[in-house]
């Protein structure tokens, strides 16, 4: 926030980034409850549409901020799930990139000097093109259009050596902060620009007006270039998506295209440094430093909040990617539609264990059927691997208590993802499988209720009401559930994706997804997150109102999912045995509480506005 609080100090903040910033803030629900309370209601609707006034004026401009407000009026339009509007104004955000020019060298930048690539201005700028890039991708994802962005990928600036917030300036430099400010974007702009030189810490003006305990203050971390590389690697097989559903190529360059993506997908995991791998003892750390005996300052759990956040969402997005790619491959083998308007969730690919069970399966058995099978048989281990990869990551980041806001856009997506496979699971012929499937269905669809203020959560809650409703999806526990969950978990053990090494253990192979050899790790059984006798805090059983810190613990971001209001109550019309009565009794929820949060959805499912007024649409998201 520093860099903001100065300019807002000086007088020169652009009122984009001001009213985005209040809009965007309010509607993730991470605001000061008792700064909320003393506002208006609709604050972030009042703020948003004065942001949308002052477009015109930064549209054009090659300036810095003018770039990061309309990133910050996307990101708004993303929690609001305005679609069509997002895409325009993150198009805009890219414009200005393109034109902004660093000491004479143009987009890319690729001709500044190696010596100057190290300093704080352009490392700053590059690290925003990346969050334009990622805001980008985002609303590619969320409607699955085709986009010429995808198409430019060989046109692309070097990755950043250091991730740098938005607003944060954590190191020594001198710049001329007017040069990042498009011109007449600020209150009193009329009059001539002010002179203001910003020196970040070595500044003592600067120094004596940032806010107390700065959180952000020295947060830069090496994971931006990271998520930048593997933005590129999953642009990339976007880009055959879009050509295998336009009907350019066909499977088998589809296939190709998947293995290409996977060698490099496993070649940038194996390049993560050892500070950058998510385990046990990271968590464990973490939440010794938060204990109440802990001697750690409130910057220092701050910082190690997030570097683990970081890594949280980085891990996301690297397990989302691959459940989306090989999802969207099992999909053309099984010849399912591939323009499914999102949030799709409906395939029932993972339920089959062979290809030869599929409806669109040739009658006779062929080798190239054979073979077929093998490739599907690759792509849906990869796919459930990531996926209880998400599950245990999300169980993690429960469990650290942080506010589920803060892991941005990558935790919607993936709670997309663990519906997509495991929604299929629910039609498995092994109880034991059919009612693992449930219980963590129960934590996604509580994820997604605590997400509620964000629109595009709401949309896949729905989604997933929908899925679930199938009255087949009747499920009996096990009579061994329980005794087969304390024999093989360990309800001390994260599951995390990265296991400690251990060459004693058995691993996996190349082949099926995991790592390359030189990083093998141990195959653990996925955590049950549905055992009564686990030893950490379950993501279900959470009711502590919203913003107060949990006994035994200095820092607790965790939201409440209960209504603050009492919800009318109504007959419950599934049968007790139903996945939709299983997962409300995991939750400790009434049918009316458990649809609460979806309720404008689904009223507006009801309405023909979308027919009658399409100037209209933005307001109804991606409702179908």
């Amino acid at each position: 926030m520093e860099l903001m609080w100065f300019m807002l100090h000086k007088g020169v903040l652009p009122r984009i980034v001001f009213y985005g910033h209040i809009s965007s803030t309010i509607r993730c629900s991470v605001a000061n409850l008792d700064i909320k309370s003393m506002v208006p209601p609709h604050i972030d609707e009042s703020c948003y549409e004065l942001a949308l006034g002052e477009v015109d004026a930064v549209k054009d401009c090659a300036a810095l901020w003018g770039a990061i407000g309309l990133c910050m009026v996307t990101r708004y339009e993303f929690q609001s799930s305005r679609y069509a509007e997002m895409a325009l104004h993150v198009d805009m955000a890219l414009d200005i990139m393109h034109r902004i020019q660093f000491q004479g060298h143009s987009y890319p930048w690729n001709g500044v000097d190696p010596a100057d690539r190290d300093s704080f201005d352009f490392q700053y700028m590059v690290a925003i093109y990346w969050k334009c890039f990622w805001w980008k991708l985002t609303s590619l994802l969320l409607t699955e259009q085709p986009d010429s962005l995808v198409n430019r990928l060989d046109r692309l600036p070097v990755y950043s050596s250091k991730t740098y917030d938005v607003y944060t300036a954590d190191h020594p430099y001198d710049v001329d902060l007017m040069e990042m400010i498009p011109p007449n974007s600020w209150l009193g702009a009329d009059a001539s620009p002010p002179k203001i030189r910003f020196r970040g810490p070595n500044d003592a003006e600067f120094m004596a007006i940032r806010p107390p305990d700065s959180p952000c203050f020295g947060r830069a971390s090496l994971s931006g270039a990271y998520l930048q590389q593997l933005l590129v690697v999953y642009a990339t097989f976007f880009a055959q998506q879009n050509r295998a559903r336009q009907g350019e190529i066909g499977l088998c360059e589809l296939l190709r295209a998947l293995w290409t993506f996977r060698e490099h997908m496993h070649v940038w995991r194996a390049s993560l440094p050892a500070n950058m791998v998510l385990d046990n003892t990271l968590v464990a750390e973490y939440l010794a430093a938060i204990h109440p005996d802990s001697a750690a300052t409130p910057q220092e759990i701050d910082l190690k909040a997030s570097h683990l956040k970081d890594m949280i969402t980085l891990l996301l997005a690297y397990h989302s990617f691959l459940v989306r790619a090989n999802r969207f491959v099992m999909k053309m083998m099984l010849g399912e539609p591939l323009n499914a308007p999102p949030p799709d969730v409906s395939t029932l690919a993972f339920a089959l264990r062979d290809l030869y069970d599929a409806k669109s399966a040739p009658q006779a058995v062929t080798d190239s059927l054979g073979y077929m099978n093998m490739y599907f048989h690759g792509c849906r281990i990869q796919a459930v691997k990531s996926a209880n990869a998400l599950c245990s990551i999300a169980q993690a980041a429960y469990s650290c208590k942080f506010n589920f806001y803060t892991l941005g856009s990558q935790i919607v997506f993936a709670m997309c993802d663990i519906l997509a496979v495991y929604v299929s699971f629910l039609g498995n012929h092994d109880q034991n499988i059919a009612w693992r499937s449930k219980s963590r269905l129960s934590n996604v669809f509580n994820i997604l209720r605590m997400l509620r203020h964000w629109a595009p959560a709401l949309h896949m809650f729905v989604a997933g009401i929908r899925a679930l409703s199938d009255p087949r999806f009747c499920l009996e526990e096990p009579r061994n559930y329980s005794a087969v969950c304390r024999d093989v978990i360990d309800p001390r053990m994260l599951d995390m994706s990265d296991s400690p090494v251990d060459s004693t253990h058995a691993s996996d192979t190349e082949h099926d997804g995991a790592l390359p050899p030189k990083r093998r790790r141990i195959v653990r059984l996925p955590q049950a997150l549905e055992s009564a006798s686990d030893a950490r805090s379950d993501i279900r059983t959470s009711t502590a109102p919203r913003g107060a810190a949990a006994p035994g613990v200095r820092r607790d971001e965790t939201l409440s999912y209960r209504a603050a209001d009492p919800i009318p109550e109504f007959p419950n019309p599934f049968p007790s045995n139903h996945v939709i009565s299983l997962v409300i009794k995991d939750l400790g929820l009434s049918l009316a509480e458990f649809l609460a949060p979806a309720y404008p959805i689904l009223l507006l499912k009801l309405m023909p506005t979308r027919d009658l007024y399409p100037d209209k649409s933005h307001m109804f998201g991606s409702i179908h």
